[in-house]
């Protein structure tokens, strides 16, 4: 029987339709991109949408080069999470004390090997969003160290839905940026050939994109909050204070998760670091090791890079080999001299640490289990990180400051218990201290001084986790909806209100942000909002005045 040809039209119609991709579509200068929709929380999301160049063959190790592409009428499929980049991860995962086999998954995570073409972002906004909305937009640098990590660990769909219930519509978009060697090289020949804090220009390059691009996606490019966790909150102090203070109007406002201001020291300090890696690739008697070490093939860049010293293993924990460092280029000068300076981008900052932040860093240090084993990791740790000449009196002071015990280390109020070794609380207090509180309580009082505004807080709402405490990294969950904690909510709430209108108190009658005190700026008196075990409150800022912190600056 022959089948009339208008039903032979209407079926092969049916049928290109059908094989034709749904969801929402961004039309940019370089090419189309169709995202996802979440019908269940009203939210879209765009991911692996190219912000520079790959940087791979002669645009390794190079800064973030422009993006060259064009994709033409091709619509781009944007619902799969991009590359992460390259990783140098902890030699078969950390080796964690018996007594945390519970955390271990949690704490040594999973080994990414990455690629090099890794500069992507994803972007999370409410499926009402239109070119014409204008939305605030917060930009989320992620942490791990400078090291690990990437952009697909994160979903800012939570926020993005909640921001909806509040009737403060945000955009969340999340970079990645190049990780150890390949971001942060250290060395000499990295400081001439300005390359040292490639990671820094990857996150810049990706705020600058979001001044060109995120009004396609219905933000507005002038209401921008650059927020981190760790080492991300660390960078968003580095951005505030990149070239000498010059934001060029890439950001209104700046949130710090656990990490601000830290004295990375020089690039030289790392030049052990850059030698290992050309002597392990060939590269050591090359006339021009950098070049060299763009050709160098993938795998052999890679294994040098792993087998190069590792803060998950090494006996200064968090003193890694890849950071971010003063290359007199993009960094002028230690952060906290530009802070003392005032020589930072002057914007509203909402900053705050965990109760038991250094209780995840003292694993490497295990064999520290006396006195004078402790004053010489205090020597090691602290004193030659400062680089201080008359280091004596301030190596006894510290010694001082922190006693030999258990019930004035971290995991804090937990008396006697949770000791690894007789030394390790006493440890991971200091590590918490002199990495995050004291930068806190710093950069808040730099703020003060400056008469500018800051809200500070502390997290201790999981301090009852045994061995770990409010553990470095335990408010994400909170803060990125990850937990039915009805805290979740509350955090939330202050976070896209002072994204949305510069004040965190600022969340109207949103029901899930009931119970909340008022959030007073840190002011003179320190006021810090303490989010709790069983309520949120105010406390002020004088827990632990006077170890290491204020001699740290």
């Amino acid at each position: 029987m022959q089948i009339p040809s208008v039903l032979v039209l209407s079926f092969a119609t049916f049928c290109l339709a059908a094989s034709v991709p749904t969801g929402p579509t961004v039309v940019l200068d370089f090419g189309s991109f169709r995202g996802s929709s979440n019908a269940a929380t009203d939210t879209d999301s765009f991911l692996g949408i190219p912000f520079a160049a790959p940087p791979v063959g002669n645009n390794r190790l190079r800064p973030p080069q422009p993006l060259s592409v064009q994709y033409g009428s091709v619509i781009q499929d944007a619902t799969t999470a991009p590359n992460d980049c390259p990783q140098q991860n902890a030699p078969n995962g950390i080796t964690l004390p018996a007594q945390l086999a519970n955390y271990s998954s949690m704490l040594s995570g999973t080994p990414v090997r990455g690629s090099e073409d890794c500069l992507y972002l994803n972007v999370f906004r409410p499926s009402t969003a239109t070119p014409s909305s204008r939305l605030a937009v917060i930009y989320f640098i992620f942490g791990s160290g400078f090291a690990i990590g990437g952009a697909s660990e994160f979903d800012g769909t939570s926020l993005v839905s909640q921001s909806v219930a509040m009737n403060q519509d945000l955009i969340v978009v999340i970079g990645n940026y190049r990780l150890s060697a390949w971001g942060w090289l250290p060395g000499q020949e990295a400081q001439n050939e300005g390359i040292g804090n490639l990671g820094l220009l990857d996150q810049r390059a990706a705020l600058e994109w979001v001044q060109k691009y995120i009004a396609d996606f219905g933000g507005d490019p002038s209401k921008v909050t650059i927020m981190g966790e760790s080492a991300g909150a660390m960078s968003v102090s580095l951005q505030m204070v990149m070239n000498g203070g010059y934001a060029g109007g890439l950001f209104r406002a700046a949130i710090m998760e656990s990490g601000s201001v830290f004295p990375f020291g020089p690039m030289a300090n790392g030049q052990d670091i850059f030698d290992e890696i050309t002597s392990a690739t060939g590269c050591d008697t090359a006339y021009d090791k950098i070049a060299c070490l763009r050709t160098v093939p993938f795998e052999q860049f890679y294994n040098a890079v792993q087998n190069s010293p590792n803060s998950a293993t090494a006996y200064r924990g968090p003193a890694a080999a890849y950071l971010p460092r003063v290359d007199y280029n993009t960094l002028v000068d230690l952060p906290q001299n530009l802070f003392n300076e005032g020589r930072f981008a002057k914007v509203p900052i909402l900053i705050g640490e965990n109760e038991d932040e250094g209780s995840i860093w003292c694993f490497t240090s295990l064999n520290v289990t006396t006195d004078d084993e402790f004053s010489e990791y205090v020597h090691c740790a602290y004193i030659q990180s400062k680089n201080v000449v008359e280091h004596i009196p301030v190596h006894t002071q510290v010694v001082q400051q922190y006693p030999n015990d258990p019930d004035d280390g971290c995991p804090y109020g937990s008396g006697d218990l949770y000791s690894y070794t007789p030394e390790s609380k006493r440890i991971a207090s200091l590590l918490g201290d002199v990495i995050f509180i004291a930068p806190r309580r710093f950069v808040s009082q730099t703020y003060v001084q400056n008469h500018l505004p800051v809200w500070s807080y502390h997290f201790s709402h999981v301090s009852e986790t045994p061995f770990l405490g409010s553990y470095h990294g335990s408010e994400v969950p909170y803060v990125f909806g990850e937990t039915p904690d009805p805290l979740s909510a509350q955090m939330m709430a202050l976070w896209i209100a002072f994204a949305h209108s510069l004040d965190p108190n600022d969340y109207g009658s949103f029901s899930g942000a009931s119970g909340l005190p008022y959030w007073p700026q840190y002011g003179t008196s320190g006021s810090l909002m303490e989010f709790g075990i069983s309520n949120n409150s105010l406390m002020m800022d004088i827990f632990r005045v006077d170890p290491v912190g204020p001699s740290m600056f």
